[in-house]
C-alpha cells in the first residue's frame, strides 16, 4: 500500500529489469488479452460528436487501434488523423 503524500517507488534494478522488458511485457499482455481487453469504440460520435466535423485529429496513446479505426469510419476521407503509442 501507499500513501499519495509518499509513494513508493522501484528499485533502480527493477526500473532498470522492466525497461529492459518493456516490448516482451507489451506483447505478453496483448496475447494474453487479446480480444478481451481492447474493444473498438463504436460510441465515438453519440460521446463526442465534435470529433465527427474536426478537420485533425490528435490521438495519444493510441495503443491497437480501438480508437482510430471506428473514428475513420465515421469521418469524412478530409480529416487528417494523427496516432502515437509508446508500446
Amino acid at each position: 500500500m501507499f500513501s499519495i503524500d509518499r509513494p513508493e517507488q522501484l528499485s533502480h534494478e527493477t526500473a532498470a529489469t522492466l525497461d529492459e522488458n518493456a516490448a516482451r511485457n507489451w506483447d505478453l499482455f496483448y496475447q494474453r488479452h487479446a480480444d478481451q481487453f481492447f474493444k473498438d469504440r463504436h460510441y465515438l460520435d453519440k460521446e463526442m460528436p465534435e470529433l465527427l466535423t474536426a478537420a485533425t485529429i490528435l490521438e495519444v496513446g493510441c495503443g491497437p487501434g480501438n480508437t482510430v479505426f471506428p473514428l475513420l469510419e465515421m469521418t469524412p476521407p478530409s480529416t487528417r488523423v494523427w496516432c502515437c503509442d509508446f508500446s
